[in-house]
């Protein structure tokens, strides 16, 4: 719930970058952030997966099996961002076209959608390796993660457009560089260990 007032609160924030550039800019950033969250659904329900496999598992004390949980979670999250990215490439065209968009307001979500979809694997990994900390507990650092990743998003779009006068691009150049920031400090994060104490349940000793 936390984690959603966050992200709802950056969206605000953004948006207000989206209503500056004008009306084909508010068109095509929809079009494409209703397709974007559409694209989400298998991996954010993966990251749920992973979240009530580690918490079974920390609760049990067997840490081994989180970590073998996470490799093959990779092995089904990978492939699943590659289609995902192909088919953004591939039918970004019509996919933008569904909601009626056109002209230019159809180029620029089409570029949008394009630019995004190499990085959908970066997210994929962000979020398999997120779910661990919070299926163990970790939940403060989790929710630091996601406030982090948001206020890098935030942030890139207000410089990009602000101060770089990138226009459109400013709002989909962020994305990536949030979802890189994520990945990397939640990697950080399941290195040090420290997820492993956070569980609630404390394994009973001889």
């Amino acid at each position: 719930m936390v984690q959603m007032c966050i992200v709802s609160g950056g969206n605000v924030l953004i948006q207000r970058v989206v209503n500056d550039l004008g009306t084909v800019a508010l068109a095509a950033n929809t079009a494409a952030g209703r397709i974007e969250n559409y694209m989400f659904i298998p991996v954010q329900g993966m990251n749920t997966g992973i979240a009530t496999f580690t918490g079974q598992n920390v609760g049990a004390g067997r840490y081994d099996r989180v970590r073998t949980g996470r490799r093959q979670a990779r092995y089904i999250m990978v492939p699943t961002a590659l289609v995902i990215s192909l088919i953004l490439w591939v039918f970004a065209k019509p996919l933008i076209a569904i909601f009626g968009v056109e002209g230019e307001a159809l180029a620029l979500g089409i570029q949008h959608l394009r630019f995004i979809s190499p990085f959908f694997v970066i997210f994929a990994l962000y979020m398999s390796t997120a779910g661990i900390l919070v299926g163990s507990g970790d939940v403060l650092a989790a929710a630091c993660v996601t406030l982090s990743v948001l206020a890098v998003r935030v942030a890139s779009t207000y410089i990009f457009n602000y101060g770089f006068h990138l226009g459109f691009p400013s709002l989909y150049y962020a994305s990536p560089l949030g979802w890189t920031f994520g990945f990397i400090v939640v990697w950080l994060r399941y290195r040090t260990g420290i997820w492993e104490t956070k569980s609630v349940v404390k394994k009973e000793t001889a």
